[in-house]
């Protein structure tokens, strides 16, 4: 009976409709959508001679942690370049909604992507692939581009990833022994997040081929978290490139470099970071560097080259690094809270300081036993009508609340590293700092004379050492120096990405 009655009532709702006009349709099944990125490859601007004219370009910004693990994803049907077993594993980590799964360039070519989509490149090794991604989302639903697992998705040789559009997250990426540069934001883009990855070049050989590892266009960038070490070729590792119109304001925060081999004994061009270019060097990029680990940089003497105006570099622990943070040109520069320990190598410094209105704070040096410009605390002479390319005259410097402890040489001032330096350091102030000398050579203050110089000392607290130039009042007792070991533990263990422990030389 029952069944009878069900028959009449679905033949009754069925005529109903054909009364009404309204049709009775069975939902189909949700399909999960699939696809592939696009490829279209920004133009970049061509800044400098010495950068590689393809530039690879790489999704920027930080992915969100996925959520929800996709059902059943399609197996891609393209195996990696140089596929290192892509494996489809059993179980998959979880993601969010809008997932999509890819393994080679040509999966990522089929994706039709929207605002908030994620993109999972599988694990495995990938040679000489060339990844374009040009997508815009929005600052609540980012597009992001992940690896399967952090550490499991490797590119090889010379595979680059360029990456343009607003609001995209680039992570768990790893490229080692690169050829070519690996990571290039275009032109144009902004608001993208490159965390949690890293590149490497544990096995390469060292060579003078000129290419970067990062190129930055567009605006507000921010590089987070991520490892880079043994970069052998000629190039800086990471750029910042100026364009007329833009201001660049980037954030490099949290990262681990190191840099430990120099081409043909500290050759010019072997920055960590480069901050500009000379020819850009008054116009203003304002980027934040903080928090970031430089461990033995010993490429060449600019371990960061500021080449602009209006940077901040906080925070940041400088170990055992054959260098200085050199304010080569541009104006208006902090140099705050941040940490140079030379543990007592030859040629560690500290800053080195060249332009006008910058302000060096409250950083700790400590055992740095280089000379010249590398010594914890160098402020030098100008050239008279300075070319862009040359020595402006140091102005408005402020020098104040720095603890410096063990250095050969404290504070370096008015020195000229070559003839024709002749404009003295001016209108400066050099105040509050705090210098213990543990050596009887060492000198607290090495001031140069002549020309001579217009500066402002006031309440340092010297302990001990020299002076040449100048005559200090000095500490009969020595003072109290508090150990900066935790903070530096600290700063450590939080730089570069959660699975930093996979990378092994």
């Amino acid at each position: 009976m029952r069944r009878d009655f069900a028959i009449l009532a679905l033949v009754a709702l069925l005529a109903l409709g054909s009364c009404t006009g309204v049709d009775f349709v069975i939902p189909e099944p949700v399909q999960k959508e699939e696809g592939s990125e696009n490829t279209q490859k920004p133009s970049e601007p061509n800044e400098e001679p010495e950068e590689p004219t393809d530039k690879p370009e790489e999704p920027t910004d930080k992915p969100e942690e996925p959520s929800d693990t996709p059902t059943d994803p399609d197996t891609p049907t393209d195996t990696p370049t140089t596929p290192s077993n892509p494996t489809d594993t059993p179980s998959e980590p979880t993601y969010s909604a809008k997932v999509k799964w890819v393994a080679s360039v040509e999966d990522l070519e089929k994706l039709t992507i929207v605002a908030g989509d994620t993109i999972v490149w599988r694990s495995g090794t990938y040679s000489n692939v060339s990844i374009s991604l040009s997508a815009t989302g929005t600052a609540s639903k980012p597009i992001v581009l992940t690896g399967e697992r952090g550490g499991e998705v490797v590119f090889t040789g010379s595979s680059q990833l360029k990456v343009g559009g607003r609001y995209v997250e680039v992570k768990n990426l790893w490229w080692k022994d690169p050829s070519k540069t690996p990571l290039t934001l275009s032109g144009g883009s902004s608001h993208i997040v490159v965390s949690e990855c890293a590149i490497t070049g544990f096995g390469t050989a060292e060579n003078s081929k000129d290419y970067k590892w990062v190129s930055l266009y567009g605006s507000d960038h921010t590089i987070r978290n991520c490892y880079f070490a043994d970069k052998r070729n000629m190039g800086a590792l990471l750029v910042v490139w100026m364009e007329s119109g833009v201001v660049p304001r980037h954030t490099i925060e949290g990262n681990y470099f190191s840099r430990p081999y120099s081409i043909d004994n500290g050759t010019n061009g072997q920055e960590t970071i480069r901050i500009g270019t000379s020819d850009y060097s008054l116009s203003r990029a304002e980027c934040v560097v903080r928090g970031n680990v430089f461990h033995e940089c010993n490429a060449e003497t600019e371990i960061v080259s500021n080449k602009s105006c209006g940077n901040t570099y906080e925070g940041n622990l400088f170990r055992a690094s054959e260098g200085v943070l050199t304010l080569r040109h541009g104006n208006d520069c902090i140099v705050r809270g941040n940490w140079f320990l030379g543990e007592g190598r030859s040629n560690t410094g500290g800053v080195r300081i060249i332009g006008e209105g910058h302000r060096v704070e409250n950083n700790y040096l400590e055992k740095l036993r280089g000379s010249g410009y590398k010594t914890a605390i160098c402020l030098v002479r100008g050239e008279p009508n300075a070319a862009l390319s040359g020595y402006a005259q140091v102005k408005g410097a402020v020098v104040r609340n720095n603890t410096i402890v063990g250095c050969r040489y404290s504070l370096h001032v008015n020195y000229g590293g070559k003839d024709g330096m002749t404009m003295p350091v001016i209108e400066s102030t050099i105040a509050d700092n705090t210098i213990y000398c543990t050596s009887g050579g060492d000198y607290a203050v090495y001031l140069y004379t002549s020309p001579a110089p217009a500066i402002t000392w006031s309440g340092n607290k010297i302990y001990g050492g020299k002076q040449n130039g100048v005559s200090l009042a000095t500490l009969s007792a020595a003072p109290s120096i508090g150990s900066v070991t935790a903070v530096v533990a600290k700063v450590e263990s939080e730089c570069g990405p959660k699975w930093k422990s996979e990378i092994k030389k």
